[in-house]
């Protein structure tokens, strides 16, 4: 053990840590001790973030080796239990060597576990705990980079021949499989993606990519919830969708009804200033929760990220439910009339001339697209507009009125400015409208019992709401 090892002031099971971890993934020793000599000559770079040829290069023979190791050390701590702290903080954040953070920095994420998480009805997992899960088969594994899942994958490959149907069995019950394919398509990619930086980007954690307080930028289920929580009190129906309701044994036959489901946010192991919607459905179907995915350590405000995949998610999920009841393009929903909006503003009468041009200068600085502008208005919707502070103009605001209605104390707050008026009183007569005849048809189903199906009363309240 060298002296600086000796002498620093962090756990001991933390000492050597590049050592333990390549040890605990099983990478044969010669490959090793290859990974130790380019992992020396990246710790001895004064500036990590560099660009220059050497770093790359550098970096570039690290990056393939280490996830060839987190694939190993995250198959293994899927089957063996207890799985070491050291372990869990390589898998969760990234960390793999000592030498590259300060004594509080390993200590902040060493400390990180000695919290037990509140319960909580938003499901927040961190990395090593969603691949056990993955691995286990008790989660479907992820949409890959090119939107197919595992079995997704599977029917392509036995169209192109290189599967037959006599392997599907095989192929389902392939644990190592599904991990593989959670780490290559959701993990390597989210967290390039969540790094959220053009240049610089590397897959293990050091202290010039934190750039502050660490415990700051430690995102943790309580910082999501309140987040979340804030957000709902603006946008409360964002997780709600229609969805078939069919409990024959209770006399309920095919109701529609609107049903809260909350996306599951999965950590990423990496320091990053971007938020990922990765699906808004799973498995194709439409009462799956989504994915989002959110890094571990944040550089950025945590709000902002969340609403911004809050805005995406409504986007993706309006249009893959428009995709899947094959709706003209002519139907109402947010996607269509947002899209319609864009598309078409310079025809549109209500927008003066000033709106067009910014219209022009947003759709050019986005090169057209469509969900990035939709992004930025929802931000001003939740941050400016739910306060009564106007930045949208008249169109915008009345399509995400439409689609994204503020609670009622809100509402009844916001009815009061002639601008909203309007808006307001459409809306709270459409639900009244739905709310009476609701009512009198679970009447019936409940033949008057005051004790209504939990669903169906969740549905009424939505309304009332």
């Amino acid at each position: 053990m060298t002296e600086m090892h000796q002498t620093r002031d962090i756990p001991e099971e933390c000492r050597n840590s590049a050592a333990q971890i390549l040890s605990y993934a099983g990478l044969a020793p010669e490959r090793a001790d290859l990974f130790i000599i380019c992992l020396d000559a990246f710790i001895e770079q004064k500036d990590k973030l560099s660009v220059d040829k050497e770093s790359l290069n550098i970096r570039d023979a690290i990056t393939p080796v280490f996830w060839e190791v987190y694939a190993a050390a995250a198959r293994r701590s899927a089957s063996e239990k207890p799985v070491p702290r050291l372990i869990r903080m390589f898998l969760d954040f990234s960390y793999m060597e000592d030498r590259l953070l300060t004594d509080n920095e390993i200590h902040a994420l060493w400390s990180h576990y000695d919290i037990e998480p509140s319960p909580s009805s938003i499901s927040v997992y961190e990395m090593s705990g969603w691949l056990a899960r993955i691995y286990q088969g008790e989660k479907v594994p992820s949409i890959n980079e090119h939107g197919l899942d595992y079995f997704e994958v599977f029917r392509d490959k036995r169209k192109r021949g290189e599967l037959t149907e006599n392997d599907k069995m095989w192929w389902d019950g392939n644990h190592e499989g599904r991990l593989n394919h959670e780490i290559e398509g959701l993990v390597r990619m989210g967290q390039r993606l969540s790094y959220g930086r053009m240049a610089g980007y590397f897959p293990i954690l050091h202290s010039q990519m934190v750039g502050g307080d660490i415990k700051r930028t430690m995102v943790t289920r309580q910082r999501i919830e309140n987040c979340l929580n804030h957000i709902l009190g603006i946008d409360h129906t964002a997780f709600h969708r229609e969805i078939v309701y069919h409990q024959p044994e209770k006399g309920i036959i095919q109701q529609l009804i609107m049903k809260r489901i909350i996306p599951n946010i999965i950590l990423l192991p990496v320091c990053g200033k971007r938020g990922v919607m990765w699906q808004e459905l799973t498995a194709r179907q439409s009462a799956s929760p989504g994915r989002f995915l959110l890094p571990a350590l944040c550089s950025e405000e945590l709000e902002l990220l969340i609403i911004d995949l809050v805005a995406k998610f409504r986007w993706y999920l309006s249009k893959a439910v428009s995709t899947s009841m094959r709706k003209e393009a002519s139907t109402m929903s947010l996607y269509n009339d947002y899209t319609n909006y864009l598309q078409f503003y310079k025809k549109n009468r209500d927008l003066s001339g000033d709106a067009r041009d910014k219209i022009k200068t947003l759709l050019d600085r986005h090169r057209n697209n469509m969900i990035e502008i939709f992004s930025g208005d929802y931000r001003t919707w939740i941050l400016f507009e739910s306060k009564g502070l106007m930045r949208l103009n008249k169109v915008s605001r009345e399509i995400i009125f439409r689609y994204c209605p503020f609670p009622r104390p809100m509402r009844e707050r916001l009815e009061k400015q002639p601008i909203f008026n309007q808006m307001v009183t459409q809306y709270n007569n459409i639900c009244a409208r739905e709310l009476k005849s609701l009512e009198a048809r679970y009447n019936k189903i409940s033949k008057g019992s005051s004790i209504l199906d939990p669903e169906l009363a969740e549905n009424l309240q939505f309304y009332r709401d």
